[in-house]
């Protein structure tokens, strides 16, 4: 895994072994290919220049100037592990992207698309956080946000992998 930092967002580029295609692009069967992920390795610098100039953020100086390398993860859109499986819905990234070199693929619909293999065998998404607050009204049909999110992983999560078993 390599990383790269554009616009003060760390990106991961991870080469994937691609064991069986599901839908799509049936030429990189069996390959290996380059993915972007979300998160990686930046420095305090680069991670906090965005803020580092605002009073009440109380960045100390040598926060804001340190090389220190830290490793960033997004709540529910976190970096795979070597070796672990995992299925993903992708897309060819357009040349040069995030400045990044080479020729790579891009996660579709970040956290979304991205279902890992747990224990038992099963693919899923890593679940949001649940909100607090708030509740449920007619615009959303009378569901919280936690509620749909719910639902909405546990639709992603069976197509999944009535997908992968059909195959």
């Amino acid at each position: 895994m390599q990383s790269f930092v554009s616009n003060n967002i760390p990106y991961t580029i991870a080469n994937v072994s691609v064991n069986q295609v599901l839908h799509g692009d049936s030429s990189q069967q069996d390959k290996t290919i380059r993915v972007m992920f979300l998160g990686g390795n930046i420095t305090k610098k680069e991670m906090l220049a965005p803020v580092a100039d605002k009073g009440f953020m109380d960045i100390s100086k040598e926060d804001a100037t340190s090389d220190e390398v830290v490793t960033i993860e997004y709540g529910n859109n976190r970096l795979p592990k070597a070796g672990e499986k995992i299925a993903i819905i992708i897309s060819k990234a357009p040349k040069g992207a995030n400045n990044i070199p080479g020729e790579f693929w891009t996660i579709n619909f970040a956290d979304k698309s991205t279902f890992f293999q747990d224990e038992d065998g099963q693919y899923r998404r890593i679940p949001e956080a649940k909100s607090f607050g708030g509740g449920s009204n007619k615009k959303s049909g009378g569901h919280s946000e936690n509620e749909w999110n719910e639902k909405d992983d546990k639709k992603m999560n069976d197509g999944m992998n009535e997908l992968i078993n059909s195959k």
